[in-house]
């Protein structure tokens, strides 16, 4: 039976780990994004747009123009000179072309194409003062619009121009028209993101990574770390039940929420605790911290209010054999079985149980394959080091890479064999040298990211992303498409992030897929750019020599502890996060110093009190100590000494069990020849023999030939006592036998001379002088 950590090294390892996770993901590292740039796809717009007038189109409706008749612009224009602007005349053009490709898009922002055939002027009916804005609504009849060929359906630019004889101002947009033409959707999955830095952290937040969950084609990459923290049930309170520590999310407990998160995601990829980068990994050759990569994901979702047994069975992930350095968590997707976007969470079915059965329930109803193991590391690290380190897994490269090194009329497919050694696209699909990457569009990455601060900005980049999927579906109406759009890390789930997804991934030309379907994919036909061979940076390497220390000074403890896997997981879980892909070189390595100080701790936790000097004065003795245990867990030890001098040698060695935070006596069995002065060290080991501390040492006075002389006197003063005694005894018995007064002898009347006579004075005094 597996011993069983105690209440008090659970509470003290969630400490320090809760006490490093601040360290490691400072305020600098995890503060909520700064407001993300425009992206260049939206262009720069034109030194003619801004001449005295602003003009701002707010909203398009329909946003996609089917069988409508009538189309809506509304909108402001801003006055932005110090004198009042009379009846601005307004202009609407549309393109007569549709856009074949992004870059038409940002010529087309960026004032470089002809705005098209103008379908509609107006004039405003009121004067603009100085710094206001007036409201425009402008409908306009479907016939004024140069649709004619059904074929030229898709995105065209829209201008809105507001004009004086002397002030101007120009906005652009894009009108999308779907004719109804037969086309073969494109197959995309959106890549998802939850990690420390973008982790929902208000309802509002919750709810939209909730929505995006049972969103069709929208795959989450999660790093279970940037869950609520749950605490551990054991360690409740007493009076206080799980449901009152629990935290709680939109309201109710967060089992419950996740629950409905793990039930009605239609792909789920688990990333590495602190969603630690494995291209980082791949050059680290740290066995150590490839086990611990390997052991979160194969406990994802890794939660305390699981048991092991529980979160086991209800991932139910095989990591099988290590095919190079070891086997990764894998994909999470609907059973083959099963179809349509799933609503129902069985919570109704479920009333009964309780929220963390719910939550095993919910995880045991997903099927998680094995056919696919999804790898994200960092656009610094994606290189060959990295392919070849994980062949036979799937990575995904940084959005823009391996682009075509030709000019291409469409969008290749997102799958591309590369050779692990040279970093050159396979043409001839998967061999034993390649590696399976997925690529996808860095224009689309930067709309998702993006979060306008403008009502204006935000209808441009939701029809940007709209106008991007039709040109995928343009670019080649009749053939089968795969394609991948990934969201940047650390990019909020707001309803921004939910308008843009729909807008790009739920459309009529689009349909949803899955990771699993892009790598069964065929893989591309078209020459990419090389991947590059890389180096890590200082800063990283650094980091990595730090952890490695941390990890080589707590080596000595693991076989005495009675937690082993618990003092492993202190120093590499928090290591892991010091390699989160997310974590900028310099924090990370200072991330790194802070793992390697509370190595150092550790590494002193078990050791000898200082003592004052002993005196030795028998042969055999017990030698006291005293072993203080700062860790967390108990420690199993053995006490020993080493003297300087072999007048003294150590009987046996015995083995204690430290309990934690406590300091223990002991008793070292010792012999002790001869007399004088010597030092001692106190020696802490492992019970394999391991050197824990020798820190501490101790003056003895060994006095050991004392006994034996105190014996002697004292022997001699036994005799003398007996000989005298004897002595005593012989001449009272003599003096007895002899009749001497005063010796205890007795005279009696028949030997007295005196007996029968009577002396006279004079005779008495002869016989006195007699």
């Amino acid at each position: 039976m597996t011993r069983q950590p105690s209440r008090f090294s659970r509470i003290f390892t969630l400490l320090i780990a809760s006490a490093l996770s601040v360290s490691l993901f400072s305020p600098a590292a995890t503060a909520a994004p700064e407001e993300t740039p425009t992206p260049p796809v939206m262009g720069i717009g034109s030194e003619d747009d801004s001449l005295g007038l602003e003009v701002a189109i707010n909203d398009l409706e329909p946003r996609v123009i089917t069988s409508e008749e009538t189309v809506v612009i509304s909108g402001t224009v801003i006055n932005t000179t110090s004198e009042t602007i009379s009846h601005p005349d307004l202009v609407v053009s549309v393109q007569n072309r549709t856009a074949t490709s992004l870059d038409d898009l940002t010529l087309f922002f960026n004032g470089d194409l002809w705005p098209g055939y103008q379908v509609a002027q107006n004039s405003l009916e009121y004067d603009i003062y100085p710094g206001k804005s007036v409201p425009f609504r402008i409908e306009i009849p479907i016939e004024a619009f140069p649709f004619q060929r059904v074929n030229q359906w898709g995105p065209r630019g829209i201008t809105v121009t507001a004009s004086t004889d002397t002030h101007q101002g120009v906005d652009r947009s894009i009108l999308l028209w779907d004719s109804g033409t037969d086309i073969t959707p494109v197959a995309m999955n959106v890549l998802l993101p939850w990690t420390s830095t973008n982790a929902p952290g208000d309802s509002g937040s919750y709810e939209h990574a909730l929505t995006l969950a049972r969103t069709p084609g929208v795959t989450l990459a999660i790093d279970s770390d940037a869950f609520p923290a749950f605490p551990d049930p054991e360690e409740a309170p007493a009076g206080e039940t799980e449901d009152q520590q629990a935290p709680l999310i939109m309201g109710k407990p967060a089992e419950l929420y996740l629950a409905d998160l793990f039930s009605s995601a239609h792909e789920i990829v688990p990333l590495p605790s602190g969603d630690a980068d494995p291209g980082i990994l791949a050059q680290a050759n740290n066995v150590v911290l490839f086990s611990a990569m390997r052991s979160s994901l194969d406990s994802f979702p890794n939660l305390p209010v699981l048991s092991d047994e529980a979160s086991a069975a209800g991932t139910g992930t095989q990591t099988g054999d290590l095919p190079t350095f070891f086997t990764f968590g894998t994909a999470l997707t609907d059973d083959p079985q099963s179809s349509g976007n799933s609503q129902d969470t069985g919570q109704s079915s479920q009333s009964g149980a309780s929220e963390a059965d719910q939550l095993r329930n919910a995880l045991s109803s997903k099927k998680w394959a094995s056919s696919a193991r999804i790898l994200w590391p960092s656009e610094e690290t994606f290189s060959t080091e990295t392919l070849a380190a994980y062949h036979g897994y799937v990575l995904i490269a940084p959005p823009g890479w391996l682009s075509a090194t030709e000019a291409l009329g469409f969008t290749p497919a997102a799958r591309v064999e590369v050779d692990s050694l040279t970093g050159s696209t396979s043409l001839r699909g998967a061999t034993d040298t390649t590696t399976t990457v997925l690529t996808s569009s860095r224009d689309i990455s930067d709309l998702l990211q993006w979060s306008p601060d403008s009502t204006a900005d935000g209808l441009d980049r939701v029809q940007a992303l709209t106008a991007a999927s039709a040109i995928l579906a343009r670019e080649n109406p009749s053939a089968e498409r795969t394609v991948l759009s990934v969201v940047p890390r650390g990019t909020r789930i707001n309803s921004d992030l939910v308008d843009g997804i729909r807008a790009l991934a739920q459309q009529r030309w689009t349909k949803k897929a899955s990771i699993e379907d892009l790598v069964a994919s065929p893989p591309t036909d078209v020459d990419r750019v090389l991947v590059p061979s890389v180096d890590l940076d200082t800063d990283t390497l650094t980091a990595l020599a730090n952890i490695d220390a941390a990890r080589s000074s707590i080596s000595p403890l693991m076989a005495s502890v009675t937690d082993p896997n618990g003092l492993e997981k202190s120093i590499t879980t928090p290591a892991l996060r010091a390699l989160s892909v997310e974590m900028p070189p310099t924090q990370r390595k200072h991330s790194s110093e802070k793992i390697k100080e509370v190595a150092t701790s550790y590494a002193k936790g078990v050791h000898a009190e200082p003592s004052v000097p002993v005196n030795v004065i028998n042969k055999t003795a017990n030698f006291p100590m005293r072993v203080t245990n700062t860790l967390p867990w108990e420690a199993k030890v053995k006490v020993d000494l080493d003297p300087s001098d072999q007048r003294l040698t150590v009987t046996s060695i015995p083995e204690v069990t430290l309990p934690p935070q406590s300091t223990t006596s002991v008793d070292v069995p010792v012999t002790a020849i001869g007399s004088g002065n010597i030092n001692v060290l106190f020696r802490i080991s492992s019970p394999e023999n391991v050197v824990l501390d020798e820190s501490q040492s101790v003056t003895v006075r060994l006095r050991a030939g004392w006994e034996d002389m105190a014996t002697a006197i004292i022997a001699i003063l036994v005799a003398l006592a007996f000989v005298i005694g004897l002595v005593r005894t012989v001449r009272r018995r003599v003096r007895s036998q002899a009749g001497i007064p005063g010796t205890g002898g007795i005279v009696t009347a028949a030997t007295s001379p005196r007996a029968d006579t009577q002396l006279s004075p004079e005779d008495e005094g002869k016989d006195s002088d007699g």
